[in-house]
């Protein structure tokens, strides 16, 4: 017979602030019973109870090295995830302050839905929290309760910590633990490795991981919204692979031709949607809007240097070539700044009202020798009469210029003088 235990945050009465970690943090458990029976980690009684798997142990020696060989297993679908996991693990012991606890520690309600055999109690064995003014260790361990446990239940803990570790500074605003200890239940059942790329990303947004390292680029698998609901970012496969995605706008990148960075923590969870060729290499990218309104984050970006010229541009709309040059970059440019660009000997100048500051659209088009070929810079372009710049004037009443060039950057557009 079993009893049914549920700990949760269910008294906060917002989703921030049920995951404000700093206060909160989150907690390890481990089951006791009586009559002698050995303790055992939550994690690793539902692998059977809840999950109906099996699990399969390492082999290593100590609590740490089992912990650092179980996250191995993700190597194959998940070698970033992998490669982070597995340095967390070989700092928890670094990273933590055992205290030898007379009585239990106060629990913390995270648990969610338990189910405990007759005469069994859950007892918490570790207490994490981000480093702060509040607590210098990252775990708080009861020695009492951490040495009557075996390694492997140990290294269970160390994996479930690790996991934790990720979810209190990602988008998930889990309340409770279940999903962190359902993926330790599928890495100690070696159950991953039977899966495709596309299960396991299906699984990950299952259980809200918020993104995954993909050839590269960081996708984004998905956000809580501020009302709590859990919301799946566009994930699309053809032949196995990822044709279709949403990268992640608060992981910086950089490609061989262009950037992105954010700084920003409070951005929107995703960029943009982007579309891929069979070996992740980028075909087009389309910028949320969302991301260009509501955050102070620079778009991606391109620093162009050549003998014609040295200057940087971006853009909301971006097509590539067959190795992921650009080919078209447009987007939407404000004219609360002046905007320019020298381009072999020519400038090219957006006018700038600061009494009339509108949108204007941009556009950019390269050859396959990253020339230059076409440049718009919203409005009406004419020649000015004292220096040859290429002047664009947003007007409301006529269509936007776009001014051809050949691959040695002369204009072969003609244009007017400006008046």
């Amino acid at each position: 017979m079993k009893s049914l235990v549920f700990l949760s945050a269910f008294v906060l009465s917002s989703v921030a602030l049920a995951n404000n970690w700093y206060d909160r943090g989150n907690a390890g458990f481990a089951i006791l019973c009586a009559g002698g029976v050995k303790a055992q980690t939550l994690d690793l009684y539902e692998v059977s109870e809840r999950h109906g798997l099996v699990a399969s142990y390492s082999n290593k020696s100590s609590a740490v090295e089992k912990a650092v060989d179980l996250l191995s297993r993700l190597n194959s679908l998940d070698p970033a995830r992998a490669k982070m996991y597995r340095l967390w693990a070989q700092d928890f012991m670094g990273s933590a302050t055992f205290v030898a606890a007379a009585n239990e520690f106060v629990k913390t309600p995270d648990a969610g839905l338990v189910t405990l055999p007759t005469d069994c109690k859950l007892e918490q064995a570790v207490f994490q929290r981000n480093p702060s003014i509040l607590n210098k260790s990252r775990y708080i361990v009861n020695s009492t309760l951490w040495n009557k446990l075996d390694a492997d239940n140990q290294a269970a803990l160390i994996v479930h910590e690790v996991i934790y570790r990720e979810f209190m500074n990602s988008l998930a605003f889990e309340v409770t633990s279940e999903r962190i200890r359902a993926f330790n239940s599928f890495i100690h059942a070696d159950g991953l490795k039977t899966l495709s790329a596309q299960e396991y990303l299906a699984l990950l947004q299952e259980l809200h991981f918020t993104n995954y390292e993909y050839k590269g680029l960081n996708l984004a698998l998905g956000y809580t919204d501020t009302k709590g609901a859990w919301n799946n970012s566009i994930l699309v496969f053809e032949n196995g692979n990822v044709v279709r995605a949403s990268l992640s706008g608060r992981h910086p990148f950089e490609r061989s031709y262009f950037k992105f960075y954010c700084d920003d923590t409070a951005t929107t969870p995703e960029l943009g949607t982007v579309t891929l060729n069979s070996e992740g290499l980028l075909i087009s990218l389309r910028v949320n809007s969302d991301f260009v309104q509501k955050n102070e984050c620079a778009l991606p970006f391109i620093p162009y240097e050549s003998a014609k010229g040295q200057f940087i541009i971006s853009g909301t709309s971006w097509e590539f070539d067959a190795n992921e040059k650009p080919v078209t970059v447009k987007g939407a440019l404000s004219t609360a700044e002046q905007f320019q660009l020298n381009y072999a000997g020519t400038n090219y100048v957006l006018a700038w009202d600061p009494f009339k500051p509108v949108t204007v659209e941009t556009q950019f088009t390269f050859d396959k020798e990253m020339n230059l070929r076409k440049i718009a810079l919203g409005g009406a372009a004419c020649r000015s009469p004292l220096n040859q710049s290429v002047i664009f004037t947003p007007r409301n009443f006529s269509s936007d210029s776009v001014v051809s060039l050949d691959e040695n950057g002369v204009m072969t557009s003609e244009l007017g003088l400006c008046f």
